[in-house]
C-alpha cells in the first residue's frame, strides 16, 4: 500500500474515533441561525391509524394497501410500490460485483406519495452503518420524512477518481452501482425523482462530487464534507447545487490541497463548481457561528447555488455539535434544491 494511504488511514481513523456522537434530531439549535421549523420534504405523517414501522425483515406486504373506497391517487402518484417502512438490506450484482446497501424508510412514508431520497457515502475504511451512526441521518430523516440509503463501498472504499484504493486502483464502476441502486429503490418505493441527493464524508465526499459530475441527471444536489473533487474532468449535464464543508486543519484532505494523496484544494473545487454552474456573483456570507463561516454564490444558472462552509481550526471530521450540525444544515440545503 502506498505510503500516503497508510498516513491517511491512520489520521482518518484517529479523527473519526475522537468525534462526539451527533446530537439527536430534536436537539436544540442556535436560535439566531436556524429557521423556526426544520425543512420538511413531504406531507405530514398520516393519521394515527397508519401501520406501525415495519421491522427490518418485514415482508413487502406489511405495508397496508389503501382501502377499496380510497380516492384515486393524484396525477404523478405511485402505484404498485411494495417497499416496507423501517430498514431493508439489499445485496445485488452491479458491474459483476456483489454490492450491499441499506434503505431506511420513515414511519410517515406513504407509498402513494413521491418521497425524497438521500444517499450517504462513507469515508475510506468505513461502511454504510458507521456512516449512518456518525451523521445521525436516520433520526433526522424520520423527522423530515425522507428515505435514506446507506451503501457499502468495495474494500471499504469508493472510486472517486484519484482516491481511494482498492476501488480506484481496480477500476470499480461505482457510478454504475449508484444507477443500479437507484433503479432498485425507485422500483420498490415511491421516490420523488426530482429530490434525490447525495452527501458523504472524506472519500465519500469526493465520490459525491463525482456523482454530481457524472450523474447529474439523477442527483439533484450534493453535500460533501472533507473531500474535494478527485477527477480531472467534470462535465455535469446541468448546474448542480453544492454545499461543501471543510476544516482548515484537515491533514487528510488538506484545505489547501496536496498531501500524499495530491488532493485538489478546497478553493479550486469551489471555483470549479461556480464556473460549471455559471455563477455570476461573488461569495457572500450566508452563515456564521463561532468558528464556522459559510459563503454562498447564489446567482447561478437554473437556481443552483455553490456554498462553502469553512470550519476554522477544524479537523478531518463530520461537524455534529456546537457551531455547526452538518447533517441538518445539508438537509436544509437539499430541501431548497430539487431538480429543476
Amino acid at each position: 500500500m502506498p505510503r500516503w494511504c497508510l498516513l491517511v488511514c491512520g489520521v482518518a481513523l484517529a479523527a473519526c474515533s475522537g468525534e462526539d456522537p451527533p446530537a439527536a434530531a430534536d436537539a436544540a439549535r442556535p436560535a439566531d441561525d436556524v429557521p423556526a421549523e426544520r425543512a420538511v420534504f413531504v406531507n405530514p405523517a398520516p393519521d394515527a391509524d397508519a401501520p406501525d414501522v415495519a421491522p427490518p425483515d418485514a415482508a413487502p406486504d406489511d405495508v397496508a394497501a389503501p382501502p377499496p373506497d380510497a380516492p384515486t391517487p393524484p396525477e404523478g402518484a405511485c402505484v404498485d410500490r411494495v417497499g416496507a417502512r423501517g430498514d431493508t438490506t439489499f445485496r445485488m450484482m452491479s458491474g459483476g460485483r456483489d454490492r450491499t446497501f441499506v434503505v431506511h424508510v420513515p414511519p410517515s412514508y406513504d407509498r402513494t406519495r413521491p418521497t425524497p431520497v438521500v444517499m450517504d457515502f462513507h469515508g475510506w475504511l468505513g461502511d454504510g452503518g458507521a456512516q449512518a451512526t456518525m451523521t445521525g441521518l436516520r433520526a433526522e430523516a424520520d423527522v423530515r420524512g425522507l428515505i435514506t440509503v446507506h451503501p457499502d463501498g468495495i474494500g471499504r472504499s469508493w472510486n472517486a477518481g484519484a482516491c481511494c484504493t482498492p476501488a480506484s486502483t481496480s477500476g470499480v464502476d461505482d457510478v454504475q452501482f449508484v444507477r443500479d441502486l437507484l433503479d432498485r429503490v425507485e422500483r420498490d418505493w415511491c421516490v420523488d425523482r426530482r429530490r434525490v441527493h447525495a452527501m458523504g464524508f472524506s472519500n465519500g465526499a469526493g465520490f459525491s462530487h463525482r456523482l454530481a459530475c457524472e450523474l447529474s441527471e439523477r442527483v439533484a444536489s450534493i453535500g460533501p464534507v472533507s473531500g474535494t473533487v478527485a477527477i480531472p474532468t467534470c462535465a455535469p449535464r446541468r448546474p448542480v447545487p453544492v454545499l461543501h464543508t471543510h476544516g482548515t486543519l484537515d491533514v487528510v484532505v488538506p484545505y489547501l490541497g496536496g498531501s500524499f494523496g495530491g488532493f485538489e484544494a478546497v478553493a479550486a473545487t469551489i471555483t470549479r463548481w461556480a464556473t460549471l454552474d455559471g455563477c455570476s456573483d461573488a461569495p457572500t456570507e450566508s452563515y456564521r457561528r463561532g468558528n464556522v463561516r459559510c459563503a454562498t454564490q447564489s446567482r447561478c444558472r437554473e437556481g443552483a447555488e455553490v456554498t462553502l462552509c469553512t470550519v476554522t481550526n477544524g479537523a478531518h471530521a463530520w461537524p455534529a455539535n456546537g457551531d455547526l450540525r452538518a447533517t441538518a444544515h445539508i438537509l436544509d440545503f437539499f430541501a431548497r434544491h430539487p431538480m429543476p
